[in-house]
This record gives structure tokens, C-alpha cells and sequence, in this order.
């Protein structure tokens, strides 16, 4: 039993100064790329991009019942002055809409996945809620009620 405890004391330690070494060559393979990127053209340095603004989520309310639904899409999504991108959005906003509830809210989630080529799910921060069957993917055209 000892010897089980030193052997894995060390073989903790050895992989330690490994981790530590490993930290050390990312931190110089950082500042390369940071060298490379200073000298690169003007006209990549000064592209304005979009701040998206954050919308509320569109929620009903009866005393501390709260209803929400998400519909999933894909949209064209500005990222910056004339450029677009194809994305998954969350009531058409990326990022999706800002959800404000009380403490002791009882909120009924529903999820709808019009995205028709991709299973999509949410993922509920500080809540409590059954992580094995209520974070599972929602197929394309599927509805999902928590």
C-alpha cells in the first residue's frame, strides 16, 4: 500500500513539471502569433464589427408561472459592415434573447427546432432541473417542453 502511494505521488509530480512545461511553450508560441499578427495589413486592423444588442425574451406571466418559447432558425446574421453569415439563431438574435426570471419563478421552457437540417437543445444554468431527460436534442421540425 505504501509503495502503491509513493509510486503515484510520483508519477503525479512528474506530470506536474510536464503540465508546467507545457505552459511554458504555449505562452511563446502566444507571443509569436501576436508578432506575426502586428504586421499584417492596415485594412484587417480596422474593420468594424457588429455588437449584437441583447433582447429580452418575450415571456408570459401569471403570478409566479412563466412561460417562454424559443424557436430555433437559421438566419442571415450581419457580422460586420456588408458581411453575412448563415446561423443558428434563437428567436432570429444571436446571441439568443436575454432570459430575467425571480427566484422561485416556476418557468414552463418550451424549445421549437425549425431548423430543418440540425437537432438543437438549451442548456439551463442554475437551475433545478433533470440533466438526463431534460437536456436531449430536439430533432429538425420537433417541439420540446420542459
Amino acid at each position: 500500500m505504501r509503495a502503491n502511494m509513493k509510486m503515484a505521488f510520483f508519477i503525479g509530480a512528474i506530470a506536474v513539471v510536464i503540465g508546467l512545461a507545457g505552459c511554458s511553450t504555449g505562452q511563446l508560441s502566444i507571443n509569436h502569433a501576436q508578432n506575426q499578427s502586428q504586421g499584417q495589413n492596415q485594412d484587417q486592423k480596422s474593420e468594424q464589427f457588429i455588437d449584437q444588442p441583447k433582447y429580452p425574451a418575450e415571456i408570459k406571466r401569471n403570478g409566479n408561472a412563466v412561460d417562454i418559447t424559443f424557436y430555433i432558425t437559421q438566419n442571415k446574421i450581419e457580422i460586420a459592415k456588408d458581411k453575412y453569415y448563415q446561423g443558428w439563431t434563437f428567436d432570429g438574435t444571436v446571441p439568443g434573447p436575454v432570459l430575467r426570471v425571480k427566484q422561485g419563478d416556476k418557468v414552463r421552457f418550451t424549445l421549437v427546432n425549425k431548423d430543418p437540417n440540425m437537432p438543437h437543445s438549451m442548456d439551463f444554468h442554475a437551475s433545478e432541473i433533470a440533466p438526463d431527460k431534460n437536456y436531449v436534442d430536439v430533432a429538425p421540425g420537433e417541439i420540446f417542453y420542459v
